[in-house]
């Protein structure tokens, strides 16, 4: 899914440069320059390119890019009619398209990252929930700029072989609580004894997070714990079995 939104950006931006544009009276090269507001415009396209970590080069060229067109912007009106004048005009109608093209762009990049936070959001939901448990022990869990899960443990990334049963369990736990939750799925979810292989203080954790992970899911558990019936409103919410 992801790889396709990258493949999607790529074909929108490769296309933008073929977009032939027809002449239009209102907006002809020279009528509106005034009305340009070229800093809004650098504001737009510098956001884009923060948001897509394309890096100090493309925004120190983005920048000199519009410096140098805001130069000409104002010199145009302010020259007569001679030779400096046809070469400012010719200079900034060589731009103006060039100007059209960055703007297409632009959208296309605000239009991207959206779709990118969409797609990330339940992943990064997964990382924050799980990281409640896993940085007692100095480990985290963090999301890659392709969407991939990595685990890290003081800084150095590891596999999931390095992970305790427990710490598994809560990933796959979540994860597919996160993603019924995303999907907009009302259900029903019962667990058997979720305190295996958990440590007390993550047991004490556990109620909050479910519930945290999918609130309109409705969580059936079985458990002998008293750290996660704690969490509960005993009468309204916990049923005592003595015997069967």
């Amino acid at each position: 899914m992801k790889k396709d939104l990258s493949e999607k950006f790529k074909l929108n931006i490769f296309k933008s440069l073929f977009e032939y544009v027809e002449y239009d009276e209102k907006k002809a090269i020279f009528s509106h320059i005034k009305n340009i507001d070229l800093e809004k415009k650098k504001l737009t396209v510098m956001s884009s390119i923060q948001k897509l970590e394309l890096g100090n080069d493309v925004s120190e060229a983005v920048e000199h890019y519009y410096n140098q067109i805001g130069k000409i912007q104002p010199l145009i009106f302010k020259n007569n009619q001679d030779k400096r004048n046809l070469n400012l005009l010719n200079e900034w109608a060589i731009n103006r398209s060039h100007l059209h093209r960055i703007e297409a762009i632009s959208r296309y990049a605000v239009k991207f990252q959206k779709d990118i936070d969409k797609f990330d959001r339940p992943l990064n939901e997964i990382a924050r929930i799980a990281n409640m448990f896993f940085l007692e022990s100095n480990k985290s869990l963090r999301i890659n700029p392709s969407g991939y899960i990595q685990v890290f443990w003081s800084d150095k990334n590891i596999t999931t072989r390095n992970l305790s049963s427990g710490e598994i369990q809560i990933i796959v736990l979540l994860t597919h609580l996160v993603f019924c939750e995303h999907r907009k799925e009302s259900s029903v979810f019962v667990i058997d004894e979720p305190e295996l292989s958990l440590h007390l203080s993550w047991q004490e954790k556990f109620a909050d997070a479910i519930l945290e992970a999918s609130p309109s899911t409705q969580f059936i558990l079985a458990t002998h714990s008293p750290a996660i019936i704690s969490k509960f409103e005993y009468e309204q919410k916990a049923i005592y079995i003595k015997s069967i």
